[in-house]
């Protein structure tokens, strides 16, 4: 069920997370100060204690010149002696009647593993989003040269203001993502007016010649995720797409800094 007194539940579903997914506190908490109050959750809730859930968050798509609106699944996770009676299913069915309903547009995810890909589509989600993982072989270099970004609005803005096909958050969960790199020791730095390096995790831009001349730039990773299709960058899928509208479908959405 979407959950009304998102206030009463914070207790059960922070001690969900933790036995999930084995997070500490201050992370968990870091969403629920961040973002858990702006989207909507779907919990099954037996005996007072959720034992099943998970997050809607708000987000967008730009595709072919238009903006989509919809909501970014995050955090499935039920308790493993719940396992296997279908409560995922029935929530799952239950948020896409609920996006239909808002008239919302779509419903997008990241697999936590490969078999999961398998399970979503029982839902109708498709594989339709993607990133590029590119290998480099450069000697040593420094980023001292570039700003540290620390105001995740200018990491908002320079995600948004891309022309490409791509999922963006909204600024509420666009913060929560840049705290959650920020609290796992990840820095991003500022290559350009539309250009960002999150360090070992991202190099986002807005177009592959100012990829190739900023990649000389990077510091001595092996691996980076782009939205670019440089060199021998190797595509990869990276996420699926639930749409309300059977005639609507997504392809080639590019979604890297996700919520996992």
């Amino acid at each position: 069920m979407l959950i009304k007194d998102k206030e009463k539940y914070v207790g059960t579903l922070i001690a969900l997370w933790n036995k999930v997914f084995g997070d500490d506190e201050e992370y968990i908490k870091l969403f629920f100060k961040e973002a858990y109050f702006d989207g909507e959750c779907f919990a099954e809730i037996s005996g007072g204690k959720v034992v099943s859930a998970f997050y809607l968050l708000k987000c967008s798509i730009k595709y072919q010149g238009k903006i989509y609106r919809g909501r970014y699944l995050y955090a499935a996770a039920t308790l493993p002696e719940y396992r296997g009676l279908g409560l995922m299913g029935k929530l799952i069915k239950e948020a896409q009647d609920y996006i239909k309903s808002e008239g919302l547009d779509f419903i997008a995810l990241v697999p936590a593993g490969d078999s999961l890909y398998d399970y979503y589509g029982k839902f109708g989600y498709k594989e339709s989003m993607y990133k590029y993982r590119l290998g480099i072989n450069k000697e040593y270099a420094t980023l001292r040269a570039f700003g540290e970004i620390t105001d995740p609005l200018e990491f908002h803005r320079i995600r948004s203001s891309a022309d490409s096909d791509m999922l963006v958050y909204n600024d509420i969960c666009n913060k929560y993502a840049f705290e959650c790199l920020n609290y796992t020791g990840v820095r991003v730095f500022s290559l350009s007016e539309d250009a960002y390096y999150a360090r070992g995790e991202e190099l986002f831009c807005s177009d592959k010649e100012t990829a190739l001349k900023l990649i000389n730039n990077l510091s001595g990773e092996s691996v980076v995720y782009t939205n670019c299709d440089i060199g021998e960058a190797e595509k990869i899928r990276n996420g699926m797409i639930f749409s309300s509208d059977d005639n609507l479908f997504f392809n080639d959405i590019y979604m890297n800094i996700a919520l996992d």
